[in-house]
């Protein structure tokens, strides 16, 4: 693990040039933080979103942290198990009716549109891979400096790298791809091992 300060020094330490403040540094590990998060899933970014139905509910807004969904699941009353919908293009659930379970969904401007539609008392379930938490202090970490700090160092000195032109600006990208790729390979393992790497539904089919 490694707080924002660590990861400073970690990428000062390598880049060893005096002409790089610690702010220039910041920006470039606000960069390697964007980059990581497009390259990588990990269980820590998994998030659940769970939106409760005051009247009969035919679309639900999409959190503003959503990288990607992994699965919505809706279900009638809270005593019912809850459904997986189906991932479909808007044009083929805009012919599916209101007036019958939820079965679909699909994205539509800065919502998910469901059909048919979740009725008062129902409930829909966003699990999804969301944004990384903002630093809030030089102590302060955040998923991917706890899980992978090496990966957004070597990330930041891309970009400095570029930034400088420095001859080693190549050789710290491919240490960039090689440890996403361990990182990625070794959250697969853990998938395939059984383990509690994701966060589950409030619900389930008995």
């Amino acid at each position: 693990m490694a707080t924002f300060n660590d990861l400073i020094q970690s990428f000062q330490s390598r880049l060893d040039r005096s002409d790089c403040s610690d702010q220039l540094a910041a920006y470039f590990l606000g960069d390697a933080i964007q980059r990581a998060q497009r390259d990588l899933r990990l269980p820590s970014m998994e998030r659940s979103r769970l939106i409760l139905a005051q009247g009969p509910m035919s679309y639900v807004s999409i959190p503003s942290d959503l990288l990607e969904v992994i699965d919505i699941y809706a279900s009638r009353a809270p005593q019912c198990p809850a459904k997986a919908l189906e991932r479909c293009a808007f044009r083929q659930i805009s012919q599916f009716s209101t007036f019958v379970d939820p079965v679909a969904y699909a994205r539509l401007n800065t919502t998910f549109q469901i059909r048919g539609a979740v009725p008062a008392g129902g409930s829909v379930e966003i699990i999804y891979y969301g944004r990384v938490s903002d630093f809030t202090g030089p102590t302060s970490t955040n998923e991917l400096s706890l899980a992978c700090p090496d990966v957004l160092v070597y990330g930041a000195l891309k970009f400095a790298g570029d930034w400088c032109a420095h001859p080693s600006t190549d050789a710290w990208d491919a240490t960039y791809q090689t440890l996403v790729q361990q990182v990625q390979a070794e959250v697969m393992g853990l998938e395939n091992s059984g383990g509690p790497s994701t966060v589950q539904p409030l619900y389930r089919w008995e």
